[in-house]
């Protein structure tokens, strides 16, 4: 039962963030930066969880856990973020999410030579088809310098890396006071690249409600996969995680009139398939 609460959480935190790739243009249309929309985005969850921390009666977590997930929120999640945000300033976005979604393949593969996670055929067949879903959902990237190129893979390993590391530190804390730490370290963060680049806030109230809902998409986003995380493991989460481009190119066509082509209903068939397979293995090994 862990197994299949842990795969419910990973597909809801993929959900989540797939919503917030549609949020964020309707935030930029209405005058918003994007380190300003990042800024109010993790200020405004952070928040939102510490209070609720605070009327739980929830304490934060101590120590060398606490100085991690500081890390891994002020340095780690804010390097990632810009680097990704600042390589869809110099390629093209397709291009730039597509080696993003390099990090399963990342991963699993460190998983299983630091970790000694094993990779097996199931797990193998499942990763090679949540790629090639991926490239197929997000379709072919163009042409770009060599710098955004440089910055898109370095944000997945940054975020290859993060998970990684949030599986091991989830060992000594939970779900909600991990998230509220690392977004309030993500919060002062761009905070401070605010102050030096100047705040630019919506200029109308459909960019103040894409921030609001970009800040609750961000709660159920980390909150639930650092949750499921315990549950499947740094390589499956990964996995299942790739759920989020199919959500973001169906929620785009819904709510943005962008038009899907054949191969991206074949990728997010893929992705699927990938997510049952997976998920169908671990319960029959766990």
């Amino acid at each position: 039962m862990n197994r299949l609460t842990g795969t419910l959480l990973i597909l809801i935190s993929g959900m989540a963030f797939g919503a917030m790739t549609v949020l964020a243009p309707f935030a930029y249309g209405a005058g918003t930066s994007p380190s300003t929309l990042l800024f109010l985005r993790f200020a405004l969850s952070g928040l939102a969880l510490a209070a609720y921390m605070g009327i739980r009666g929830i304490r934060l977590p101590k120590g060398r856990t606490l100085l991690v997930l500081v890390l891994m929120g002020g340095l780690w999640y804010f390097s990632q973020s810009l680097a990704y945000f600042t390589a869809l300033t110099l390629v093209s976005a397709s291009l730039v999410a597509l080696l993003l979604y390099l990090y399963p393949v990342v991963v699993a593969l460190i998983a299983a030579v630091v970790y000694r996670e094993p990779l097996t055929k199931p797990r193998l067949v499942a990763l090679v088809l949540a790629l090639a879903g991926t490239a197929f959902t997000i379709g072919p990237g163009g042409g770009g310098k060599a710098l955004g190129i440089l910055l898109a893979l370095s944000a997945a390993l940054l975020y290859a890396g993060y998970i990684l590391v949030g599986d091991r530190v989830m060992e000594k804390t939970e779900a909600i006071p991990a998230t509220t730490v690392i977004m309030l370290a993500a919060a002062l963060s761009f905070g401070g690249l605010v102050v030096a680049q100047g705040i630019q806030l919506p200029q109308s109230n459909i960019g103040w409600q894409a921030i609001v809902a970009t800040a609750a998409c961000t709660i159920v986003a980390l909150g639930a996969f650092f949750a499921g995380l315990k549950q499947v493991g740094p390589a499956n989460a990964a996995i299942l995680s790739t759920v989020e481009p199919l959500v973001a190119v169906g929620l785009a066509a819904l709510l943005l009139n962008e038009h899907l082509a054949p191969i991206q209903f074949i990728g997010g068939l893929c992705i699927l398939i990938a997510v049952v397979f997976l998920a169908r293995d671990d319960y029959v090994h766990a």
